[in-house]
């Protein structure tokens, strides 16, 4: 069974949940691709999560400069969130790539963004962080309908496996 649908599958059964706290999803596809869901709730439809975290170990053996393309891919197949995602920073010496929202949600006196972290080997790590002015940044949820889910995690599966 498919990555996306045993998390579809497991979200659907746990509609109705809303925390306290999260409850964290774990499925693994067959080529042993392993996803991590922090939930925070879960409806019908959509759902919130604190964290989303993937691991790609096809991919654990690839040099840094591929790192770097990954993060690349990511930016131009990953475009139907709420915000524009760019990479903002390559790091070869640790193989550690950092993406962002290029243009922040911003209303009144706070700012929001997506952020993904890639890592070697074959590591992702994708949250979305709120700032308010004179406040340290604070970890919120990403909301997100199934729908949004079932384009995002196979995109990100894919741009990792085949570099596209």
């Amino acid at each position: 069974m498919s990555l996306i649908t045993q998390l579809l599958q497991t979200l659907q059964g746990m509609a109705g949940f809303a925390g306290p706290g999260v409850q964290i999803v774990n499925v693994t596809e067959p080529a042993d691709v392993h996803l991590e869901l922090d939930v925070t709730t879960a409806e019908r439809y959509s759902c919130g999560f604190r964290e989303l975290r993937l691991n790609v170990p096809p991919f654990s053996h690839t040099a840094p400069g591929q790192l770097k393309q990954w993060a690349d891919d990511v930016c131009q197949r990953v475009t139907y969130l709420l915000e524009q995602l760019d990479t903002i920073e390559f790091d070869p010496q640790t193989g550690q790539a950092q993406i962002r929202s290029t243009r922040p949600d911003v209303q009144a006196d706070q700012t929001r963004y997506y952020e993904i972290v890639l890592q070697m080997p074959g590591q992702l790590r994708l949250n979305r962080y709120q700032v308010i002015p004179g406040m340290p940044r604070e970890q919120i949820d990403v909301q997100a309908t199934h729908e949004v889910l079932q384009k995002l995690v196979p995109d990100l599966v894919q741009t990792a496996l085949t570099g596209k």
